[in-house]
């Protein structure tokens, strides 16, 4: 689908129900996505699901190739005890308790910083 879509501004917001990219098959633009993780089984999509069946529009943000992701920067955390104190409060408040701890915040932020800022790397 990637060759049909070079010549789109970036970014591109369309609507799926005006477009022939509406019609396509959904297992077409799910099957870009990295593998699950070990253990996981995703969900298998019905035959002839379209896109426009299960969005209203597609937001283009350029090539495949060029796609980066945001990564946190571990400096905000590290000495600022007042933002780690509020960070703590929130997620004190999760039911069930909290899905992550701000320390387990900055290892993640120091290993992203070192990481391959791209999404998808070849």
């Amino acid at each position: 689908m990637e060759p049909y879509l070079l010549d789109w501004p970036i970014p591109s917001l369309v609507s799926l129900r005006t477009t022939w990219l509406g019609e396509l098959g959904a297992a077409l633009h799910f099957g870009n996505f990295p593998p699950p993780p070990a253990g996981v089984e995703p969900p298998p999509l019905k035959q002839g699901l379209t896109l426009g069946a299960l969005a209203d529009s597609y937001l283009y943000l350029g090539p495949r190739s060029s796609l980066t992701r945001s990564t946190l920067n571990p400096a905000i955390y590290r000495g600022d005890e007042t933002l780690l104190n509020q960070l703590r409060r929130r997620l004190d408040v999760f039911p069930g308790g909290a899905p992550f701890t701000v320390e387990e915040i900055i290892v993640a932020a120091e290993q992203q910083a070192e990481g391959d800022p791209r999404f998808f790397p070849d």
